[in-house]
């Protein structure tokens, strides 16, 4: 009687350790999930060399630039620098006016806080560079304005480079890219190219400074679009060195006359302080 009433408490320790590796591997099954994919690349429209106001393609690394002016300057620095991002508009946008085109070009885009805060510090500690001031849909009269429209914007705001860019066309459908001009504001001239793409090869490992549910590690448009600040400030260094800084000295204005322009005959005058003259 004693063994049998072992065995029956006994019982339910076997059929509890069961029950429990059943929920355990329950909860093993529920925690192993696939990680979230990488954000997607960009696949929207491109920009061609026209929408640069460039003749031809421009040929460069898939990360670089390329300097279109034929010969350097004078006194171009220090200089402030515009940046006007270019984006097609949603072909879903419906507008009621019956001046309406539907079929628009590209507009000007208004640059995220957080993207402009990579501009706003790319050209720090570089004396040569006044300021980086970043434009948007609120600078123009209407957004779907062409480049001289864009640069007669910037010359009112007293800024001397102006750095108009958006996507482009690259070499998988899996990279994003980025490519742009840098144009002289008075004489409207194209100083250089610049342009960068990223892939999935370019992923790079977690920050550790970062949330765990930040992706940026693995988005080709974050990389690419950091790759591209990273070109704009190497061209923008190279413009500098080619540049031959302003006299800082000027001739004089004023002239020495060395003949003398006192009438012939004149009786000198002597005046006496705190004396009275004549009478």
């Amino acid at each position: 009687m004693h063994h049998a009433l072992k065995d029956v408490v006994r019982t339910p320790k076997r059929c509890f350790g069961v029950g429990q590796a059943v929920v355990i591997g329950l909860v093993a099954l529920t925690g192993c999930h696939q990680p979230d994919p990488p954000p997607a690349a960009y696949a929207g429209p491109t920009l061609a060399s026209a929408d640069l106001g460039l003749v031809e393609a421009v040929e460069t690394s898939a990360n670089g630039f390329v300097i279109l002016e034929p010969d350097g300057s004078q006194g171009r620095f220090p200089a402030a620098l515009a940046v006007v991002k270019l984006e097609k508009p949603s072909p879903l946008f419906v507008y009621d006016d019956p001046l309406f085109v539907a079929d628009r070009g590209w507009e000007i885009a208004n640059i995220r806080e957080e993207e402009a805060a990579y501009w706003n510090g790319l050209l720090k500690r570089i004396p040569e560079s006044r300021s980086v001031h970043v434009l948007g849909r609120s600078n123009v009269i209407s957004p779907d304005c062409g480049l001289d429209d864009v640069l007669e914007a910037v010359a009112r705001l007293k800024v001397d480079l102006c750095l108009i860019y958006g996507p482009r066309m690259c070499s998988d459908v899996d990279n994003a890219a980025l490519g742009g001009v840098i144009l002289d504001v008075k004489t409207g001239n194209h100083l250089a190219y610049v342009q960068s793409e990223a892939g999935p090869l370019d992923f790079e490992p977690p920050r550790r400074d970062r949330s765990k549910y930040d992706r940026s590690h693995v988005d080709v448009n974050y990389l690419a679009a950091r790759r591209f600040e990273r070109e704009v400030r190497r061209c923008f260094m190279e413009l500098i060195a080619r540049d031959t800084p302003a006299a800082s000295t000027q001739p004089s204005p004023w002239r020495y006359i060395h003949e003398s322009r006192v009438p012939a005959g004149t009786v000198p005058v002597q005046i006496v302080p705190n004396r009275r003259t004549g009478g």
